[in-house]
Parts: C-alpha cells; structure tokens; sequence
C-alpha cells in the first residue's frame, strides 16, 4: 500500500551524486552485502568508516516504531517500485557528516550510493505524505563507535523457531559481538524506539522523531538533537 504523496521533483541546486564532494565514494559492490541482514551490513560501513575515515563523523541509524511496521520508499526490493513503501519491521542505514552536506549510505536504497541527507530522507520516508499512525517512522541514531564496540547478534531472529530454517541465508563470516557487548543477542535494544529508552549512558544513541531526523539531514549536526 502506498500511504504517501508522488514523488518531488528535485531542485536543481541538489547535487544527487557528490562527485566533486570530499564525501568518500565507494560503490555498492565494494561493499560486504547480505540481503535481509541490514544492520550487519551497516555495522561493517561504520567500521570501514572509523577505520578509513576516522575523521568524518559517522552514525548508524535504526529506523522503526513501536509498532515495528515502518514504511520506506525506494526501496530496492523485488516486487516494489519506488512510488510502492516496503513495510519493513526495522530498517539500518549509515549517516555521515560531512561539513553541511550529509550523506547517507543505504544499500538496499534505489536511490544514489551515498546519497544526500535531505534529498533521502524527503525521497524514502515522505515526511509531507499522509502516512497512518503505524506506519510512520522513528529513527534511534547512534554513533558509529557506540554500535560497532556495543552490538551482537547471534542471527537468532532471522531462524523459523518450529523448524530452525533460516528466513534468510546469513552471512558467511562469524557472528558479531562488539568488545563491549555483555551478551550474544541485543539487537532489539538498537531497534527499541521507547522514547523511555532514549538514554544517553547506554551508549545506544538517541531516539528521534522524523521531523528531529530530518533536521539532523539539515544541519548535519548530531548535537543538536
């Protein structure tokens, strides 16, 4: 179901693909990609981000709501065109500043790879759209050294628990667990979006509403959230 408005037309003054931007630029095949498993993709951009690139500020974002029914445009699923939301129950993407342009690095996205903040975030969530209640978006951004030292996963939540088959095929290398995770499994304390849970000094970031996220894409300014 498509909840939102047509898509925009861009502005010229946009310019979609950096290309003469200190914005670093790398395609989507030089990536380690496994499809449905998007927040350990976006776990190894922010390490790749930290190492290559310690001095841009960088961010994982979790995307989702109480609900876990988040619906975001352009994305590059089979079956879903990009006037078409995929619904999906969370969603992770890298933000990255870089002076006043951000950019974000999604790579199920159809849009550009990286891809301006403001331009993504009017494309992919439809802020000015009429989107029902459960489907509307909330954003827990985190800062990339946060997630990379405190996420696990034991993939658990991607097996059928009656038949132990994977919903999906999982990635070829080790399971993740950051040097300072107390446990193998704590992806659903990244995807919370409790605003009780929004608490600096579990190293887990901020949560924030789609109108604070898209001033984030503005102003490129992770402290003024």
């Amino acid at each position: 179901m498509n909840h939102g408005n047509e898509t925009e037309e861009l502005p010229d003054l946009i310019d979609l693909e950096p290309k003469s931007l200190n914005i670093p630029q790398f395609s989507k095949s030089e990536c380690c990609y496994t499809k449905q498993y998007c927040e350990e993709n976006v776990y190894l951009l922010c390490k790749k981000f930290l190492e290559e690139y310690p001095d841009l500020p960088s961010y994982a974002v979790f995307i989702s709501n109480p609900t876990r029914t988040v619906a975001v445009w352009q994305q590059a699923l089979e079956g879903y065109d990009e006037n078409t939301p995929v619904v999906w129950d969370y969603h992770v993407v890298l933000f990255v500043e870089c002076g006043q342009r951000p950019y974000i690095y999604d790579l199920d996205t159809r849009l550009p790879f990286p891809c301006e903040a403001t331009y993504y975030a009017a494309q992919s969530f439809h802020p000015q759209g009429l989107i029902r209640p459960q489907f509307r978006q909330k954003f827990r951004v985190i800062p990339a050294k946060d997630f990379v030292e405190g996420f696990a996963s034991d993939r658990t939540h991607m097996k059928v628990a009656s038949t132990n088959k994977w919903l999906a095929v999982p990635p070829s290398y080790p399971c993740i667990k950051g040097v300072k995770a107390t446990e193998n499994m704590n992806l659903d304390a990244w995807i919370c979006t409790d605003p009780d849970n929004n608490n600096q000094t579990t190293n887990k970031g901020v949560v924030v509403t789609l109108q604070d996220f898209i001033m984030l894409c503005e102003t490129g300014n992770f402290m003024s959230l």
